[in-house]
């Protein structure tokens, strides 16, 4: 069963631990499987923590949310701070940047506070920091108005 869930994806050892309770997989007989999969490398919290945060790049999130779905799957707060720690606030523009060009044909179309509030919605839901998220919205509604010169760069100031 351990090999099977670890051939899908990396797992933390904690997310293995509870999948073993889930079978009734005794105690002690998890703790041994445990350790032998972490001595073997076959766990390593460290390396699922680097792979989640690389994966920034298919599926845009904040280092929050980072740090929130690392800790949710049983990654220890310190581990995961490391992992996210190489996120500098340019790296998350970026990732908010890449979610927003996602999002941004379906928004051409709305009124500009429409199209803000979604993207800000989308955005936040994601968990990037307020400031990141009036930056990039209005960098990209402003860039979907094609000329507009509106006031659109200084709405919700």
């Amino acid at each position: 069963m351990a090999y099977r869930l670890l051939s899908v994806r990396d797992r933390s050892r904690s997310e293995l631990g509870a999948a073993m309770a889930r079978k009734d997989v005794p105690d002690e007989v998890a703790r041994v499987v445990l350790d032998e999969f972490a001595e073997r490398g076959y766990l390593d919290d460290a390396r699922l923590a680097e792979g989640v945060v690389a994966g920034v790049a298919h599926r845009p999130r904040s280092r929050s949310a980072l740090q929130r779905e690392l800790t949710a799957r049983g990654v220890d707060t310190e581990t995961a701070q490391q992992a996210t720690a190489a996120m500098d606030r340019e790296a998350e523009v970026g990732a908010a940047r890449r979610l927003a060009a996602k999002r941004a044909p379906s928004l051409s179309r709305l009124d500009h506070a429409v199209a803000y509030r979604r993207l800000a919605a989308a955005l936040a839901r994601r968990g990037f920091p307020a400031d990141i998220v009036h930056q990039v919205t209005c960098e990209t509604v402003q860039g979907e108005r094609d000329g507009d010169e509106g006031d659109w760069a200084t709405f919700g100031h």
